[in-house]
This record gives structure tokens, sequence and C-alpha cells, in this order.
């Protein structure tokens, strides 16, 4: 009965006053918050073997973290589809699919972006496969921003390095250059990047697919 803010939690011994409900209602969100976290981390919604899940790294800047307006139609499941959590674990894929993204900014400006219909298109032409999508976007980013050694080239890497434990990287899919739109050197720039990351993902004729 003793409460950190006012010391009381009750007036009369018995009923919680103001400070007692706001004490209590603490309580429990942190107790459902603990519980909603176990059992993210501890459940994979892939159970199959490693090389019948064809993972995609996808990178880039807004469009890549989603910035077409989200319809009803589009909040589905997406069948057969993966995405990869905070948790490095498979999870249903629904949008946003930019949601898990470790650099991303606030949620709700993470909208609809190219991987959910790559990731259905791919479905469809061959129903037998599996589709694991790691997506790491961040909005008004320039190519500079994703070199290698920055934070955004080192979380891409992390993240599709820890899928790579479960799935097959099968390609990266790259959307950005409208930051850099004016500079002369980008295609230089996005080779280095491609080289980069084939490297360190030991995948030297990975496919790279650039909008």
């Amino acid at each position: 009965r003793q409460g950190a803010a006012s010391g009381i939690l009750t007036n009369d011994g018995i009923h919680f006053n103001n400070e007692g409900n706001l004490f209590f209602a603490r309580q429990i969100l942190k107790a459902l918050q603990v519980d909603n976290h176990l059992k993210e981390i501890s459940y994979s919604a892939y159970h199959g073997p490693k090389a019948d899940l064809d993972v995609y790294l996808l990178i880039g800047q807004s469009n890549m973290a989603g910035r077409t307006h989200l319809q009803k139609e589009d909040m589905g499941e997406i069948s057969g589809v993966y995405l990869f959590n905070a948790y490095d674990q498979w999870g249903v894929a629904r949008n946003p699919l930019n949601r898990y993204s470790s650099i991303r900014k606030e949620l709700g400006m993470q909208q609809l972006n190219p991987g959910y219909t790559f990731a259905k298109s791919m479905i469809q032409a061959d129903p037998s496969r599996h589709i694991g999508l790691v997506v790491n976007a961040r909005g008004g980013t320039s190519i500079k921003q994703w070199a290698k050694g920055t934070e955004f080239y080192k979380e891409a890497l992390r993240r599709a390095q820890a899928a790579q434990k479960t799935g097959v990287l099968k390609g990266i899919l790259w959307h950005q250059g409208e930051q850099d739109a004016q500079d002369a050197q980008y295609l230089d720039k996005l080779k280095n990047l491609i080289t980069d990351l084939r490297d360190d993902l030991d995948e030297p004729p990975l496919p790279f697919v650039a909008g």
C-alpha cells in the first residue's frame, strides 16, 4: 500500500484512490508487456527447412520504407510470406513491412512499399516456395549514409546475416536515389555498395535489383 509518488495508494485501507488506480494499472501494463515480449521472441511462424525459405533484403529510403497510403485490402496476412522481426524471428508478413526496421522513423510513417507486390508475385510464380523479407529502410537518406561502415549498412548486414541462419539469401531489393538526384558519382557509389554487400554476405553472385 505504499506508493512511490505520494506514498499512499488508498484512503480507507481498502479501496484504491487515484494514485492507487494509476499504480495498479501500470503494474498490469508492465506484466502484459513482458508477457507479449516473451511470446514474440519465443515464437517463429516459419518451421520449415532452411533450404525452403528464400530470403530477400529490402533497403533504401522513403519508397522502400513505404509512402503509398495503405488501403483496407492491403492489411491482411500475406500467405506464404514471412517478415523478419525485431527479435530475429520469422513472423507472419503484413503491412507495413518496414515496421521492424532498426533504423526507421516513427511507425505511422511506414506505409505500402514494393516488397508487398514483390512477395505476392514470387509466391504466385511458385507456390511451393516460402518467402522471407528482411526490411530495413529509412526515408530521406542519401547513398553516402548506406556506405560500408555506416550505421545503416551495419544494420542491414547484421539483420541479413541473422536471417541467413534460418533461410537462404536470394537477393537484395534497393530503392533509393531521390536525395542524390544531382550526384554525378551516384552509379559508382551504388556499384561499391553492391560489391561490399556481396562480399560481406559471402554471396558473390547475389542478385541486386535497383529501383
